[in-house]
């Protein structure tokens, strides 16, 4: 696996706090800069504030305030942030019928080479 820029940032909505953490730390041994928020309002602020706009957004379906459903199609409908790649992340097994649009999904539990494998991928195709 090839080490990324430091500036590489990913940008990480979930809302459990065990899972938000480890992946966290799991994407910074690989050398990514992880901003972790708990919702997708959080996730909006992040992204109408900051100075670089992230490479991916790893992104949970079910939070509280905003689920990423509704994070999805907001970054969607703004150009500036359409064209980020997202990496969804869900136990729901219809999650693919209710996205519209290209997406990866991943089935949780996830494994974690399974996740480094792709966040390489589609942080390398930006």
């Amino acid at each position: 696996m090839s080490q990324p820029d430091a500036r590489t940032v990913i940008l990480l909505a979930e809302d459990d706090p065990d899972i938000r953490e480890s992946f966290s730390e799991l994407l910074g041994m690989f050398g990514y800069t992880v901003h972790p928020v708990a919702n997708g309002a959080e996730a909006l602020e992040f992204l109408r504030v900051t100075a670089t706009l992230p490479r991916l957004i790893v992104l949970d379906l079910v939070m509280p305030v905003m689920d990423g459903f509704t994070l999805r199609e907001r970054c969607r409908q703004t150009p500036e942030w359409a064209s980020i790649p997202m990496l969804v992340m869900s136990a729901d097994p219809g999650a693919a019928r209710r996205l519209e649009g290209p997406v990866t999904i991943l089935r949780k539990p996830v494994d974690m080479h399974e996740v480094m494998a792709i966040v390489e991928k589609l942080v390398a195709a930006t």
